[in-house]
């Protein structure tokens, strides 16, 4: 019959500190990986979350058959309607967004047919880069990356 000994079952606590130790270091380096390729998702979802709120008033003016229109704030986006009766602007919804600053050189106003006043051109930048974004009077929307600046 073999005895076992306590140190042969088991890991030591030398082993396990080694362990916990290499384990932080991965992670260290991952989240510093992560860390450092935030701006580039913050500049994209930005992009990407004007994109939608563009498309989204045209087709709200088209479908209701109200005016729409976007409103640029440094950080973020304000999609109104007109209201018919008092002939002023409503604020539907707010989007804020994060790590990003919003230029914008016009507030375009979508109609019920589809064209948009007020053509814009609209930069979206942070640390990693810059999109620009314009409207034709069409309603199209195209969006490219902006060359860099000075």
């Amino acid at each position: 019959m073999d005895i076992i000994k306590f140190n042969d079952r088991g890991f030591s606590l030398i082993d396990v500190l080694i362990g916990i130790f290499i384990l932080g270091l991965i992670v260290t380096f991952a989240s510093y990986a992560l860390l450092q390729s935030s701006p580039r998702y913050q500049l994209r979802r930005s992009t990407w979350a004007i994109q939608v709120k563009l498309i989204q008033a045209r087709y709200l003016a088209i479908f209701k058959n109200i005016p729409h229109r976007c409103v640029f704030k440094k950080t973020g986006i304000v999609l109104e309607k007109k209201d018919s009766a008092s002939q002023k602007w409503i604020a539907i919804s707010y989007q804020e967004l994060p790590g990003v600053v919003v230029e914008a050189n016009n507030t375009p106003t979508f109609y019920p047919q589809g064209t948009v006043s007020n053509l814009a051109s609209i930069l979206v930048h942070n640390a990693n880069g810059s999109f620009k974004i314009t409207i034709a009077i069409s309603g199209r929307i195209k969006t490219v990356p902006a060359p860099p600046g000075p």
